[in-house]
């Protein structure tokens, strides 16, 4: 049944290609928004500088000092301008998502425009707000764990440890239990939004109860088939990050180079975000 759904996901993901492209395109967009005027900020105030040469580097908190206490009277509006296009984005995301799910739902034999649209009209106020219900279940969750972090390493004070490595080891004992506890969760705004659209009512409480009780009747199944998803999700970001490794950013051919897996790495999530809630949707049509 895992396999079954995982495949008509794929499936889902290949027929609404599409969706990808719009996704993308409104992301690159904004994310020009962002860079260009950082861009500018550098030709403006650094350009002649040797200091700008250290960027294809990566990350240098001496460069990143220095630049702030040299250039820094521009970057602030930038910053705030920053910001709210992110959170531009994470609305629209939301947008989006009500027209996803309804092709996924409704499994259209192709891409339908009017469907996807109308779609990300109707069910936007009902997403945005389960997205807001579950970010502060997500957040204290996460509170939750550091809480408990700090409370095992005493504050993380190296004076009330025996050992700086009680830090590390906790670390590493708390990682695999949030994981799996924020995954589940994760897993359950999945079949949520799933539940809004097939059900169509207007609050969002029973479609959330409902998908809680077909993912506790179908534990096995809906949680094998979520970690399979996050599974290929990892394999794609380590994939990425081992091929970045061997890219030298330090000349034209290679910052293009890392431009283009970038965007690989990129459309490779929107891909596998459509595989998950494809057949996440297969699994409730196949088990309802």
């Amino acid at each position: 049944m895992i396999i079954k759904a995982f495949k008509s996901g794929i499936s889902k993901a290949w027929r609404y290609r599409r969706v990808v492209l719009v996704v993308y395109v409104t992301t690159l967009m904004l994310a020009s928004l962002v860079a260009l005027p950082f861009k500018g900020l550098l030709e403006n105030k650094a350009g002649n500088s040797l200091i700008v040469s250290d960027l294809v580097k990566g990350f240098d908190y001496t460069f990143l000092n220095d630049f702030f206490q040299n250039y820094g009277e521009g970057f602030l509006p930038l910053w705030d301008q920053s910001i709210l296009l992110v959170g531009f984005h994470f609305v629209f995301m939301i947008f989006l998502m009500g027209g996803i799910v309804k092709l996924v739902v409704v499994a259209p034999e192709k891409y339908d425009r009017l469907l996807f649209w109308g779609a990300s009209g109707q069910y936007f106020w009902r997403l945005f707000r389960t997205t807001v219900y579950f970010l502060i279940i997500h957040g204290l969750i996460l509170a939750f764990f550091v809480y408990l972090f700090l409370v095992i390493t005493k504050g993380m004070s190296p004076e009330k440890l025996d050992s700086e490595l009680i830090i590390v080891d906790t670390l590493k004992g708390l990682a695999p239990f949030y994981f799996f506890i924020g995954a589940f969760f994760f897993m359950w705004q999945d079949y949520t939004k799933i539940f809004i659209i097939e059900e169509n009512r207007r609050f969002t409480t029973r479609p959330t109860l409902n998908a809680l009780r077909f993912i506790m009747k179908n534990f096995r199944k809906s949680y094998g088939l979520y970690l399979l998803n996050i599974l290929l999700l990892v394999l794609l970001i380590i994939g990425n990050h081992f091929l970045s490794c061997f890219l030298f950013v330090d000349s034209l051919k290679g910052i293009i180079l890392a431009f283009v897996l970038s965007q690989v790495f990129i459309i490779g999530r929107l891909v596998l975000k459509l595989t998950r809630l494809g057949s996440e949707a297969s699994l409730i049509k196949n088990k309802i």
